[in-house]
């Protein structure tokens, strides 16, 4: 008696095989296209986060200088994404928050005479460039967030757009505002930063040239400084940043610190009449 082959089955495992491979295809399609899709729209809107944190960060130094009392700012370092269940996310994206070092700040009157004894924080004046740098996974073109000279600006690769004015030269007075404190932090938390305002002096200058250290182009600060001063008195070369003036001008210092009290002390309060308490409040000289 023979025995007729049955293949009934085959077809089913045949189907089965052919259905989970279609789903491990969709799975990887959404693994490689999606995925990483979704990440870029989550660190581009962490990206967006961290300018707005930056941005009251910059406001809290100058108002912690305006006010002579510490202010407090948070900045978001990095993102994490959203928990997923299908898929495999990235490691968290981590950032830095950090000063570069120190740079010179000079200040000569008309005859090329150097101010010595202008900041409470003494000889030479020196400041640091506040910078936050992303560590995404996909959004490769996300800009660096720079803070110097009371500005800040978006830096992509070279090409920069700001997010605020100055206040580098206001009227009659140029305002030499040292960071002159070390910073740096890193992760993803979420980071609180103190900003601690220093001494103020103030002195009264003919025919002031201040030097400061830049990122920024001529063309930038020109467009800046164009309510404060004659373009042509505005000069950038090899990273440094000439401001000249005429005529008799005031020229203030007040440094701030990051976290800690900045070179020259932290200043005290009006009530202890040790220090002054704002930048009207201060030590002025006429040279």
């Amino acid at each position: 008696m023979g025995f007729r082959r049955d293949d009934r089955a085959v077809s089913a495992v045949i189907g089965a095989v052919l259905v989970f491979g279609f789903l491990v295809i969709l799975l990887s399609i959404y693994q490689a296209a999606y995925i990483p899709m979704q990440t870029e729209q989550t660190e581009f809107a962490h990206s967006k986060e961290v300018q707005n944190d930056m941005l009251e960060l910059r406001n809290a130094i100058l108002s912690a200088e305006a006010r002579g009392e510490t202010t407090y700012s948070t900045v978001k370092l990095g993102t994490r994404y959203p928990v997923r269940l299908l898929g495999i996310n990235p490691a968290p994206a981590a950032g830095s928050l950090g000063t570069g070092p120190p740079e010179p700040i000079s200040v000569t009157d008309g005859n090329g005479g150097s101010i010595s004894n202008l900041c409470p924080a003494g000889d030479p004046i020196e400041t640091r460039t506040l910078r936050y740098t992303p560590g995404y996974n996909q959004y490769g073109s996300a800009p660096t967030i720079v803070y110097e000279n009371t500005v800040l600006y978006l830096n992509f690769s070279g090409r920069t757009i700001l997010l605020t004015d100055q206040q580098l030269v206001q009227g009659n007075t140029v305002n030499v505002r040292p960071l002159n404190t070390s910073f740096y932090e890193s992760g993803t938390d979420s980071i609180s930063v103190e900003s601690v305002p220093g001494n103020v002096n103030e002195r009264e200058v003919q025919d002031a040239t201040v030097t400061f250290p830049t990122g920024l182009d001529e063309d930038t600060w020109e467009e800046l400084l164009a309510d404060q001063v004659d373009p042509a008195d505005v000069t950038v070369s090899d990273g440094e940043l000439t401001v000249e003036t005429s005529g008799r001008v005031a020229v203030s210092c007040s440094p701030t610190g990051l976290n800690e009290a900045p070179a020259g002390g932290q200043r005290q309060p009006a009530s202890l009449e040790i220090n002054p308490a704002g930048p009207d409040d201060v030590n002025f000289e006429s040279v």
